[in-house]
């Protein structure tokens, strides 16, 4: 199942499309297809400052209008040129946790960059995120691999 109680949209490696996209998958298990019903859940999941977001609503009668509106708002906040720039800095400072596998990290490492670089191509994920990968983790393992 996918965890929207926190709506993790405020920290800066998650990815607002794939958060929509569990989101719509969730109304549809939930039977919450409704405009408007949607939009108060989504409402309810909001944290941090997706949540400054639902200020704006806030003003007219506390109601969001539609879920078509209030995602429209996040992702002109979301999804910006700051933002994306936001996340290019992010990953070109990403090292690899102490708890997290390679895996992981590679995985956090792309996300990052699809959230910074949305019309990168597959090369260039591909080669940055390598570069990225292979600076950011430990020396006993950049030793290993070579």
């Amino acid at each position: 199942m996918y965890d929207l109680s926190l709506a993790y949209l405020y920290q800066s490696d998650v990815d607002l499309t794939s958060w929509l996209r569990s989101f719509e998958r969730c109304c549809i298990i939930a039977s919450k297809a409704e405009d408007l019903v949607k939009g108060q859940v989504l409402m309810l999941c909001l944290a941090g400052q997706a949540l400054a977001v639902a200020e704006i609503f806030e003003e007219d009668l506390a109601t969001p209008k539609s879920y078509s509106e209030i995602v429209t708002t996040l992702r002109s906040v979301f999804e910006s040129a700051a933002d994306r720039e936001n996340k290019q800095i992010l990953f070109d400072k990403r090292i690899q946790q102490i708890h997290e596998s390679e895996e992981e990290f590679m995985f956090e490492l792309i996300k990052l960059h699809r959230a910074a670089n949305p019309n990168a191509t597959a090369n260039e994920l591909c080669l940055n995120v390598k570069r990225r990968f292979l600076s950011g983790i430990s020396a006993d393992l950049r030793r290993n691999i070579f």
